[in-house]
């Protein structure tokens, strides 16, 4: 890998460095505009234009859940089903306290009432209450997102035993509540996750178990038996940890600096330093481990952590693929990536800039989903080919003035905006 550090500080306001602007820029603010005001002229215009206003708008309340041909939605602690090609209410039910949506699965809409102290599961088809668990908290809340396992319709919980000291970790049957194995995990351990690698089929999720002695006990979350065990050398007092296929990061309480391990041999390889209040961050991404602060991210050689490249005026980096990351400027105020830039994983160069436009989601790459409004706030949705920079607009918002929460399907796009749910039927993919 190159030694070179490569520079790009965009504090003081950052254009692309070259001039005239690289074909490969997506395009701009004025030349989406222009391009949507030609297609909206002469013939046929007025139909051109409703075509990028949604199939159909609920008040659905800010969370909702696809799968298959129906939309799931909270509001006011109703929960509601649509059909998703029109947006026919097909049931509602009443809940007496707050319900969060979890999964729907296996014909199953499994809801955790009571801020954990519930798991309902109804019948998807028509909002029968099909199992009850008391006791029961979804386990591994990343986000908004509760983990489950599809492969194996299971949802991983937790629950409280020995007078609160320790936690037993849990598979529940999606289809039935049965619950299909238990691990008790005591209070002296810790557990993080290891996710399947991007784009992986059939990748399992694995929960890592790190107790004091050192000892590590990696397991499958489809049949929760161990897959896994390493002796870390010299590990500390466990603060917390961070697992990937090959290596682990331990946090030792108290302490400030971050210790990764190699999982083939269990030995100590580099240190890090903790820093709060830089916003001082390592993880994986992609090939490399990755560093950002408040204001920069570095690429890591992931043996020894030597720095491989380093570019200012970022916050944020997300892996692509093996070899494209995907960085950014984070705003914590308005929850926006303000400028976001394309590199080369291994060397750190730019490869394209994409201009005031929001990212939503990178999960379809090289298409990204991203939007950006005019000046009173209306807001255009569209896929972004990072590849070969063509722009193909899904929909239209009146107002918009933050990240909207979608979800997407083959065919459907569906997004969260306030309390209303707005649905577009996806052009071809572009």
């Amino acid at each position: 890998m190159p030694s070179a550090v490569i520079e790009l500080d965009v504090t003081d306001g950052w254009e692309p460095p070259d001039r005239p602007r690289p074909r490969n820029t997506l395009p701009r603010t004025v030349a989406a505009a222009l391009v949507l005001v030609l297609l909206l002229a002469g013939g046929g215009g007025a139909q051109r234009a409703a075509s990028y206003r949604p199939a159909f708008t609920l008040e659905a309340g800010t969370q909702h859940i696809l799968a298959d041909d129906m939309v799931f939605s909270v509001n006011e602690r109703i929960v509601s089903a649509y059909r998703l090609t029109d947006g026919t209410l097909l049931w509602s039910k009443p809940f007496a306290l707050d319900a969060r949506l979890v999964t729907a699965e296996a014909g199953r809409l499994v809801l955790d009432v009571a801020a954990g102290a519930e798991l309902f599961a109804l019948n998807a088809a028509d909002g029968e209450i099909v199992w009850q668990r008391s006791g029961f908290a979804p386990a591994f809340v990343i986000g908004e997102h509760v983990l489950t396992i599809v492969a194996e319709q299971l949802v991983a919980g937790i629950e409280a035993y020995d007078g609160g000291r320790g936690e037993r970790l849990v598979g529940i049957d999606i289809r039935t509540g049965t619950v299909r194995w238990s691990i008790d995990t005591p209070d002296s351990s810790r557990r993080a996750l290891q996710f399947p690698d991007r784009g992986a089929v059939g990748g399992r999720v694995m929960a890592g178990e790190l107790g004091r002695d050192g000892r590590l006990r990696v397991r499958d979350l489809g049949s929760g038996e161990v897959t896994r065990t390493v002796q870390l050398a010299d590990v500390g007092e466990v603060g917390s940890f961070d697992m990937s296929i090959g290596q682990i990061i331990v946090y030792r309480t108290g302490g400030h600096e971050g210790a990764v391990f190699d999982l083939a041999t269990g030995r100590w390889t580099w240190t890090f330093p903790v820093d709060q209040r830089l916003g001082l961050r390592v993880g994986w991404c992609g090939p490399l481990m990755c560093r950002t602060t408040h204001d920069s991210v570095t690429g890591l050689d992931p043996d020894t952590g030597r720095w491989l490249w380093h570019l200012g005026g970022f916050n944020a980096i997300s892996p692509l693929t093996d070899d494209r990351l995907l960085i950014s400027r984070y705003d914590t105020a308005s929850g926006q990536r303000d400028v976001v830039v394309i590199v080369d994983a291994v060397n750190g160069k730019p490869l394209r800039y994409i201009e005031r436009w929001h990212v939503l989601d990178i999960a379809s790459w090289p298409r990204l989903l991203a939007w950006q409004a005019d000046r009173s706030g209306k807001a255009t949705l569209a896929w972004l080919n990072a590849e070969t920079g063509r722009t193909t607009v899904v929909g239209q918002i009146d107002r918009l003035y933050s990240d909207p929460s979608c979800q997407v399907t083959a065919a459907i796009l569906a997004c969260t905006h306030g309390q209303l749910l707005s649905v577009w039927r996806q052009p071809a993919a572009a």
